[in-house]
């Protein structure tokens, strides 16, 4: 994706029950962290489309120049190279956490407020009345289409 050249995206996954995969993500955030590089980290537990988003990367990995292995990442870091390589990666400004998600990178979607569902009016019941008194009828509820499928959107802050 040309959108994405220079970033650097780490696909994490915060399932905690596969302990091991859960613990080579978390090493190789804190190697990110400690260079200071910005990143995106993308969940492929909490969003489907993260998880689409990394089957489909796997299969033009051909073509791409990126790291997949936590083992060369540490090995990287430890003999210097890492530093090297991230020389001209945009850096990381502050220690400040987003005051939006709190660094978590989601929110609740502000449009239905994380249940998944909106609400649309449809008309009043008399179309002459002034005061929008509302038949259970006058409503439809919908499901959200601006979240994922646990109700999350990307934090517009991050």
């Amino acid at each position: 994706e040309e959108q994405s050249r220079g970033l650097i995206i780490l696909f994490t996954s915060s399932m905690t029950v596969i302990r091991e995969t859960r613990d080579r993500c978390n090493e190789v955030r804190k190697i990110l962290q400690t260079h200071r590089v910005f990143f995106d980290e993308r969940d492929v537990y909490i969003s489907e489309e993260n998880a689409l988003n990394l089957i489909k990367r796997l299969k033009l990995q051909g073509g791409m120049n990126e790291m997949r292995d936590d083992e060369k990442i540490q090995s990287l870091n430890e003999s210097g190279v890492l530093r090297k390589i991230f020389k001209d990666f945009k850096k990381v400004e502050d220690d400040m956490t987003c005051g939006g998600c709190g660094g978590y990178k989601y929110t609740p979607c502000y449009t239905c407020r994380g249940s998944k569902k909106s609400t649309v009016i449809n008309s009043p019941i008399s179309p002459s009345s002034s005061s929008l008194l509302l038949s259970p009828s006058s409503s439809s509820t919908l499901k959200c289409t601006k979240c994922d499928e646990n109700g999350l959107v990307r934090c517009k802050y991050c």
